[in-house]
């Protein structure tokens, strides 16, 4: 259903629900608004024997079991790496410099992930109900065309534009001369929801960006269109790299695919080695359905570990 503008709180929204971009991601977000789902795989099922690193807190908690219940026997500093023994839902059995206790698994994370870990831009609230401050333009690069829509919503936190570039710096090394789809609406300058017509429940916080979906072929030029793909006209080994690249470094907190694709992508993923336990989990928690993703895909990032008011 549509949604109200700012500044319109007393006046019935215009009805935009035909535009191509038009996101009404309510059901989503209402299904998963705890988070707990999408937090259980921002470390990897295959974790254990593995080691990953304390961020997003100066310092966590290692109790004698898998809850808050349990007593704190230490506390592990940031940046500490500590080696997964077991896990047990949102819980990660480990061992840190051979202490051995229970942490919550959503301040750990891949010791290879090297974003900023500083930086002056800054997430704030919720990607619906959110802003954002000191926010940069997305930068230009051959694997991608910067699309004009009309909305000046080219801005995003620091981490925004450092993942999006890694992703397609992984992809140009590993399809060379794929051809390039168009990133679209991310942020407005200062975030929140601008005058005008505005298609998206959220882009508000600088975390979300709309990417055209990898075909075998586009425009040199203008990029893959905003046009609807299905299983055979999209390159799914492409695509399916994009996605990978930031699942694997635990920075995707959403996709927003439509269904039609996720059989394609889910091949491109086996085909890659991953197991049936982790596509399963990867395809409900993070990458989900949602009505008018088939011309493009919504990716929403993580938190930015210096970002306190934050909210996933």
């Amino acid at each position: 259903m549509p949604f109200a503008h700012a500044g319109c709180m007393g006046a019935a929204p215009p009805d935009i629900s035909d535009d191509p971009e038009y996101e009404d991601e309510s059901e989503v977000e209402g299904i998963v608004a705890d988070d707990e789902a999408a937090d259980q795989m921002l470390v990897p099922i295959h974790a254990i024997g593995g080691q990953l690193k304390v961020c997003g807190a100066s310092s966590l908690n290692q109790r004698s079991g898998p809850g808050t219940s349990y007593t704190i026997l230490r506390s592990i500093p940031e940046d500490e790496v500590v080696t997964i023994l077991a896990e047990s839902g949102n819980w990660l059995r480990n061992d840190w410099n051979g202490n051995i206790g229970w942490s919550n698994r959503n301040y750990l994370c891949s010791i290879t992930q090297t974003p900023p870990m500083t930086s002056a831009s800054e997430s704030i609230g919720r990607p619906n109900a959110g802003h954002q401050l000191n926010s940069v333009h997305v930068p230009n690069h051959p694997g991608y065309v910067v699309a004009d829509t009309g909305r000046n919503a080219y801005y995003g936190t620091e981490e925004t534009m450092f993942w999006l570039k890694q992703s397609f710096d992984v992809l140009a090394v590993e399809r060379p001369g794929s051809a390039r789809p168009q990133v679209r609406d991310i942020a407005v300058r200062n975030g929140g929801v601008p005058s005008g017509d505005w298609p998206h429940a959220s882009h508000q916080s600088g975390r979300d960006a709309d990417i055209t979906y990898p075909r075998p072929s586009c425009s040199s030029v203008s990029g893959c269109p905003l046009s609807d793909v299905s299983p055979s006209t999209l390159d799914a080994a492409a695509t399916w790299i994009l996605f990978e690249t930031w699942l694997t470094q635990n920075v995707a907190r959403r996709i927003f695919v439509d269904s039609s694709l996720h059989n394609a992508l889910k091949q491109q993923a086996r085909l890659r080695g991953h197991s049936e336990a982790r596509i399963q989990q990867w395809f409900g928690p993070i990458i989900q359905h949602v009505e008018n993703h088939v011309n493009h895909f919504h990716i929403r990032f993580v938190c930015p570990s210096d970002d306190d008011n934050c909210i996933p």
